[in-house]
């Protein structure tokens, strides 16, 4: 399969571009007598410009019924300078990106961001609570005290000695 992007035409000559820049596949040439069709191409799938669209996923995807249906969501490039791109042919200015141009709607940002203000950095203050209430206005419980049995010594049982030869494993 090769491939190119016709860049001009006579009634007996055709000027095309070289396999499209990818130069792994072979360079597209011809013979007396070859046959060859020429198709326009409006828009390929996923190139910059055009989102949304029926997901086509596996080896083998099964076409949806309106195949290739994204639509048209233009890039836009403003306060960066101009943009060189080089998407081919298929890629339009003014339809696909827009320099020196906002997105339509969009809100400029304020300069300087107001968290970043020339406010000198001063520590955040401690306060001690003087009341029994928590802050959110209620009253603080008292810990109910519970009676609990005094600690007792277990009694010397032969299974609570230590087995023979274990007196020094620290040392």
């Amino acid at each position: 399969l090769t491939f190119g992007t016709i860049l001009g035409n006579t009634a007996n000559t055709i000027t095309y571009s070289d396999n499209g820049g990818y130069h792994w596949i072979p360079t597209m040439s011809f013979c007396a007598g070859d046959s060859f069709e020429i198709r326009k191409v409006d828009a390929a799938l996923d190139q910059p410009g055009r989102a949304l669209g029926s997901l086509i996923t596996g080896d083998t995807p099964v076409r949806p019924t309106r195949w290739n249906d994204q639509v048209t969501e233009p890039c836009y490039s403003w306060n960066n300078g101009q943009v060189n791109f080089g998407g081919g042919p298929g890629v339009r200015l003014n339809e696909h990106y827009f320099n020196d141009t906002p997105m339509p709607g969009y809100t400029e940002f304020t300069y300087p961001h107001p968290l970043t203000g020339s406010l000198p950095w001063s520590p955040p203050t401690t306060t001690t609570r003087t009341s029994l209430r928590k802050p959110w206005g209620k009253k603080e419980k008292k810990t109910e005290q519970r009676n609990r049995r005094p600690w007792k010594k277990t009694k010397e049982k032969p299974t609570n000695e230590m087995a023979g030869g274990q007196e020094n494993l620290g040392d």
